[in-house]
């Protein structure tokens, strides 16, 4: 770009400046008369002149130098020394660079009239216009590289340190140099010595934002809107130092006064949008966008921003609508096909959003965004291998990526094998139940368990599990010891983003088959031996932060040596409502067992309170390695009585 300071653009904005602020100073007739020579003044002559001169000073007033000049000239050939019409006239040549003959005149004027300080002034202004044109016939030519300017501005300023004409220009050198410390100096010290110059401190403003010097350049913006509140161009600078310093809120409040005064602009409407989609307002960010798009419907910008937002808010098939039809204008449009791949996979296509996604890989080998979605890609379909060396990428492209780590967390997290082993012990101390149908017991029960989780098949997860919870009771009903052992295939299939079902199947040994003689029996009864268990569920999720459960359950009781002996098996139907108000904060809602409820011990009771409590604490040893210890009091449980127990759990994962 050619340096505005470079050429003789800045006479004529220097002359029209002129012009209005000596046209304006010039002296009214009336005036006029008090400052020539009262002995000398010919009162005649004077009248003679008063029309050609105001005619004159028109015709300056409006540019038209020639005829004002012609003007005074008639009346200077009747009144010679009319001292009005020659110090119009000098200003006139003035005006046109005619700086000699009007510096002789004026020279002339001040020695009649020393107390007129517009003589005084003009002359002075003429020295400066006669230094400035010699600056300017020294100046570069046109189109000189910037290291010659610099050499000329410095020269310049050396002479004349706060010539603002020169310091500006140096700027701008340096500015074009690239040396944007230089520039940032040179403009401080101009606005230090011009406190009032409003293009010097938008430029300085605009140095310092790019710099990042953020609360500075604000500073500067508004002290041009203290004085001029209506300015937009340092209206427009303050809206975009607030939104990169992360000031969001006032960047938005900025952008709403752009928007009052300019409505129809729709760079400041789609800037508000995004800024309010950043806050969180999505309801307000997409009333926006779409006035836009009323506005101008052709407005890429504002329907691919829609549509990104409305995937925010999960509305996908409005996402892929407004993808669609972008694409209609240009199916080329690579950000409309990401934003088109990502909505598949939100959907849980996840082989059309592959296929996408590899396609704008081919395109853009390391674009970021689409190695990233086809790292989410790779997850959703469990192939973990894929999904590391993708995240490699990534890594490269952006080292120490938010999102990136965060991914890469899960993959610890849902490692491909994971072994579980827990130890439990638990002492219960069951109460004769209003009816007496029961006797005091005292059970010790222990736990010891393992499961292998792994992935099989795709969006599934697999276990195997094996417990051995042997139980023990010194005397009462349920008396004897026992030793029972479980083993369980499990897997949970993810069908959808909002459908998840689960099933197991397995077996259950109770005891060693023989009739037994039991407490209070005195014949001998038959016991279990193996017996099938199982289950099947499903999980509806509404919303990220609510999900419903309905599951039916076939398992064993198999923590007394009574249920033990006789084989007991459980079929429970059991719904449940799963709800997370915030990351750290879980409430669950179930029919049949929960935390805080109510229970019914025998048939045909009152209701009773049941509470179950369950803190836990887990270590984190290593990425691989971590214990849990957890304790649990009750006071009911699904057995003849009420119970209280206090069960221990310790528990070890391991992933592969």
């Amino acid at each position: 770009m050619e340096n505005a300071y470079h050429d003789d653009t800045y006479w004529g904005i220097f002359i029209s400046i002129g012009v209005l602020f000596l046209a304006a100073a010039l002296p009214s007739p009336a005036q006029s008369s008090q400052l020539t020579e009262p002995a000398a003044a010919s009162r005649a002559g004077w009248e003679s002149c008063s029309d050609d001169i105001a005619m004159a000073r028109a015709l300056a007033a409006n540019s038209n130098y020639e005829e004002a000049l012609r003007q005074y000239g008639e009346c200077l050939r009747s009144s010679p020394e009319d001292y009005d019409a020659l110090q119009g006239e000098a200003f006139v040549l003035y005006w046109t660079h005619h700086f000699a003959e009007a510096k002789a005149i004026f020279q002339g004027l001040r020695a009649r009239q020393p107390a007129d300080h517009q003589n005084v002034e003009a002359l002075e202004n003429i020295a400066r216009a006669e230094e400035e044109a010699r600056w300017a016939a020294l100046s570069p030519p046109a189109g000189s590289p910037p290291l010659d300017y610099l050499r000329f501005y410095e020269e310049w300023l050396q002479r004349e340190p706060r010539n603002h004409r020169a310091g500006m220009g140096l700027a701008q050198a340096q500015l074009e140099l690239g040396d944007y410390p230089a520039a940032i100096q040179t403009y401080s010290q101009v606005v230090a010595d011009y406190p009032d110059d409003r293009d010097a401190k938008l430029e300085l403003a605009r140095l310092l934002s790019w710099n990042h010097q953020y609360a500075d350049a604000a500073k500067l913006y508004r002290e041009v809107l203290t004085t001029a509140p209506q300015d937009i161009e340092a209206l427009e600078g303050l809206g975009h130092v607030l939104t990169w310093s992360g000031q969001t809120q006032e960047a938005a409040e900025t952008y709403e006064q752009l928007i009052a005064r300019s409505p129809a602009n729709a760079g400041y409407v789609l800037e508000l949008a995004r800024l309010q989609s950043r806050l969180g307002e999505l309801g307000a960010a997409r009333q926006t966008f779409a006035s836009l798009l009323a506005m101008d419907p052709g407005n890429r910008e504002a329907r691919l921003q829609l549509a990104r937002l409305e995937i925010r808010q999960g509305d996908y098939a409005g996402a892929l609508q407004h993808f669609q039809q972008l694409l209609k204008q240009n199916p080329r449009d690579f950000d409309v096909r990401l934003g088109e791949a990502q909505v598949y996979y939100y959907r849980d296509q996840l082989g059309r959003a592959r296929s996408l996604a590899g396609a704008l890989r081919q395109e853009e080998p390391n674009n970021f965004d689409v190695i990233f979605l086809l790292a989410e890609i790779e997850r959703a379909r469990r192939n973990r291998q894929a999904e590391a060396a993708l995240l490699d990428q990534c890594d490269r492209l952006s080292p120490n990526n938010p999102e990136v780590t965060a991914l890469r967390e899960t993959i610890g997290d849902e490692s491909p094998i994971v072994l579980h082993t827990t130890t439990g012990f638990a002492r219960e101390i069951s109460q004769p139940s209003p009816a007496g149908s029961s006797t005091p017991e005292d059970l010790r029960n222990f736990d010891f368990g393992t499961t292998l989780d792994f992935v099989l098949l795709p969006r599934t997860d697999s276990a195997l599990s094996f417990s051995y919870p042997p139980s023990s009771s010194p005397d009462g009903a349920i008396q004897g010891s026992v030793g029972p052992w479980q083993f369980m295939y499990r897997q949970t299939t993810r069908l959808s983003r909002v459908f998840t079902v689960r099933a197991g199947a397995g077996l259950a040994r109770f005891g060693p088959g023989h009739p037994q003689v039991l407490p209070g029996n005195p014949d001998p009864v038959a016991t279990a031996t193996l017996r099938p268990i199982g289950f099947v569920g499903a999980s509806l999720f509404a919303r990220k932060d609510l999900s419903f459960d309905l599951n039916w359950t076939r398992s064993a009781i198999t923590y007394t040596p009574l249920s033990v002996h006789l084989g007991v098996i459980a079929e429970i139907v059991e719904g449940r409502m799963n709800y997370f108000p915030s990351p750290r904060t879980e409430l669950h809602l179930t029919y049949f067992s929960g935390g805080i409820g109510l229970g019914q011990i025998d048939q045909g009771q009152a209701l009773t309170r049941a509470l179950s409590l369950s803190p836990a604490f887990t270590l984190r040893l290593s990425p691989r390695l971590s214990l849990r210890l957890g304790y649990t009091h009750y006071d009911s449980a699904p057995a003849p009585g009420k119970v209280n127990g206090n069960p221990v759990l310790i528990s070890t994962d391991y992933k592969f």
